[in-house]
């Protein structure tokens, strides 16, 4: 079957235009994050900081990847806390592209911030750790 999806990595200069259908999955994951909302990461992206990718499906925007490539001092790991889309397997292949992206600036490890059932989607990944949260 032929890749009817392309990934398309937002630039600070191309935010304002492709923001908005960014928004339709950002808003929702920032929602359910809990820890930031979606000017806090407009920001980020704007600045250079994170790397905002879209999926698209012809001109219909089907998933958002926000992306930062964090630097440690004994490596560099590619941390993704937002993944979201519909149709997840006619997209989620591009997250190889994003990994080779960020491989390519240094990143030695690949982490998802992510809800459990995406353990099972992604076998290359391993299940290191998990949150645990309380409400103060």
């Amino acid at each position: 079957m032929a890749d009817v999806t392309t990934l398309y990595r937002v630039t600070p200069p191309t935010l304002p235009q492709d923001w908005p259908p960014a928004l339709e999955w950002i808003t929702p994951a920032c929602k359910r994050i809990a820890l930031y909302g979606p000017s806090y990461v407009y920001e980020k992206v704007k600045s250079g900081e994170w790397q905002l990718f879209l999926v698209r499906s012809g001109e219909r925007c089907c998933a958002a990847v926000l992306a930062e490539i964090a630097v440690f001092p004994l490596q560099t790991v590619l941390r993704i806390p937002i993944c979201t889309g519909r149709e997840y397997q006619n997209w989620l292949h591009h997250l190889k592209t994003i990994e080779k992206f960020a491989k390519d600036r240094g990143a030695t490890i690949s982490g998802l911030i992510a809800r459990e059932g995406w353990a099972r989607l992604l076998p290359d990944y391993n299940l290191t750790h998990v949150i645990i949260e309380k409400r103060l």
